[in-house]
């Protein structure tokens, strides 16, 4: 069952002949059927353990949305206080389940190594999934806003745009704001970025686009943001703005929107699927 064209049940609508037909010819036929059915990740036995244990909170933590129950068997499960147990919707990304397991498991066993912080939020109505990188626990759980985040991954579950000039739906939402820690002494010293910091990012980007596509959208994202830190710490703290899009042929045919420098400091890119 996949819902209705906006992806949703309407429980309390007639059914149509034409419903109830594609209904019976999903039941019947496999190919159907796998067209709905969730992809999910390969389990990773260390991972689910640490996740579930005790001292996983001080580097992963829920944010402000629908509360993360547990994480088992490939899947990041989350517990709605009006649906349940669930996991993420996967009508309109098929692989959403698997690519935020990945992600968040790959952010976490990073965060653990260096005492940084992942913050998961399912947002409420599941429009979508949002995967917070802070550089400590403390800002992790006590700044959750925007400008407290290093950079952040949001995961569409729900067909949007961002500028309807757009040919295809947006899967990705990138948004990079600091790449430099508490601890940076001199910030033009390390190009306004920590290594540290700047790995957790080509990490990110990789689990989503895998290691070939990965590193030419990293390459990209970071050369955004460069020019985004030259504009402001060189140049008069002038603004940089991007708002190009279009498909780009040396990043994998994606089409690319960029919003950087829209009333913020930040580089923003997003993409649809790989």
């Amino acid at each position: 069952m996949a819902g209705g064209p906006d992806g949703k049940f309407n429980p309390s609508d007639f059914t149509t002949r034409a419903q109830a037909a594609a209904f019976i010819h999903r039941i019947l036929e496999q190919s159907e059927r796998d067209k709905v059915k969730p992809i999910f990740a390969e389990p990773d036995k260390e991972f689910e353990a640490f996740a579930n244990s005790e001292e996983a909170v001080k580097y992963l933590s829920m944010g402000s949305g629908i509360p993360l129950y547990k994480v088992a068997d490939g899947k990041i499960i989350f517990n709605d206080p009006r649906e349940g147990v669930r996991l993420v919707t996967n009508r309109f990304n098929k692989e959403a389940n698997k690519e935020l397991y990945e992600l968040v498991r790959d952010w976490t066993m990073y965060a653990k190594q260096h005492g940084h912080h992942v913050r998961v939020t399912l947002n409420p109505g599941s429009t979508a999934a949002v995967v917070r990188y802070y550089e400590s626990e403390f800002y992790g759980k006590n700044n959750p806003n925007k400008y407290g985040t290093n950079l952040y991954l949001r995961i569409e579950l729900t067909p949007s745009k961002w500028r309807q000039e757009q040919k295809e739906y947006t899967n990705y939402g990138w948004h990079i704001t600091m790449l430099v820690t508490g601890d940076t002494k001199d910030w033009a010293k390390v190009n306004y970025r920590e290594p540290v910091i700047t790995k957790a990012l080509e990490i990110g980007v990789k689990s989503i686009y895998g290691d070939t596509l990965g590193q030419k959208m990293f390459d990209y994202m970071i050369s955004e943001f460069d020019k985004d830190r030259d504009a402001y710490f060189n140049h008069n703290e002038t603004i940089y703005e991007n708002t190009e899009y279009g498909y780009r042929q040396d990043l994998g045919g994606l089409e690319v929107v960029n919003a950087n420098g829209l009333g913020t400091q930040c580089v923003y890119v997003l993409t649809n699927k790989k």
